[in-house]
């Protein structure tokens, strides 16, 4: 595995964490990598079905362990309950501590997700950085392909694999959550983006074939930002 620059900060804490970030980032290595004691991954179907149908399970289950334990909940939006669930074991001060990872940060504020708020760290994974790549850096690559961890390493397939990505967070994150009418329009505005890359996009800007609400509905406020994919400042 890549080593990540937050993996000593995560061993150091006595905090439980929420680590959000875009799908592929590599959160789930990165806290698979901290050797987890009990792990929930809702990614599975039949964990998800399971967890949703009875979210009280994660307490009985924390609570049968034996010793203080690090208990690693992935994909935590697909299920925003557990997060009371977490506070509860929390509160009991038993000496348990949380990894919870979400791709859809979207998903747990409309929800009104409880967010631990004064229990947890709360930390964004990037893509691999500069630092973190080191000697294999290589900034026309990096330019090309961006630098997610399945599509940078894969020097073979990776630009089939962002191609895939793309699709799916088309499909998916963009179509699913009815964040844009027009999926083509919003299609050929990703294009635009990429055509950018490295500028400062500001709402209001054109960005042709774009007028300026366009960009700024889309990047500042709606699909780009709220999906991971950009972080507005």
């Amino acid at each position: 595995m890549r080593a990540r620059m937050l993996e000593a900060r995560f061993r150091e804490t006595s905090k439980s964490v929420l680590l959000l970030g875009p799908r592929q980032v590599g959160k789930t290595t990165l806290c698979r990598a901290l050797n987890p004691d009990f792990i929930v991954n809702l990614a599975d179907e039949a964990s998800f079905v399971s967890y949703s149908k009875d979210p009280g399970r994660l307490g009985r289950e924390v609570s049968a362990l034996a010793k203080p334990s690090l208990v690693l909940v992935d994909e935590v939006q697909r299920v925003p309950a557990l997060l009371n669930s977490a506070q509860a074991i929390l509160d009991g001060n038993r000496g348990h501590r949380f990894l919870l990872t979400g791709s859809s940060s979207r998903k747990l504020k409309r929800g009104g997700a409880n967010l631990l708020p004064g229990r947890i760290i709360m930390a964004h994974l990037d893509p691999l950085s500069f630092w973190e790549l080191g000697k294999d850096f290589d900034l026309e690559r990096c330019l090309m392909l961006g630098s997610l961890p399945a599509v940078y390493l894969d020097s073979r397939e990776g630009a089939d694999v962002l191609e895939t990505y793309a699709t799916v967070y088309l499909r998916e994150e963009v179509r699913a959550e009815a964040l844009a009418r027009d999926i083509g329009a919003y299609a050929r505005f990703l294009d635009a983006v990429a055509a950018a890359s490295g500028q400062w996009i500001k709402g209001g800007m054109h960005l042709a074939p774009l007028n300026g609400n366009v960009v700024g509905l889309w990047v500042v406020r709606e699909p780009v930002a709220r999906s991971g994919i950009i972080r507005g400042t």
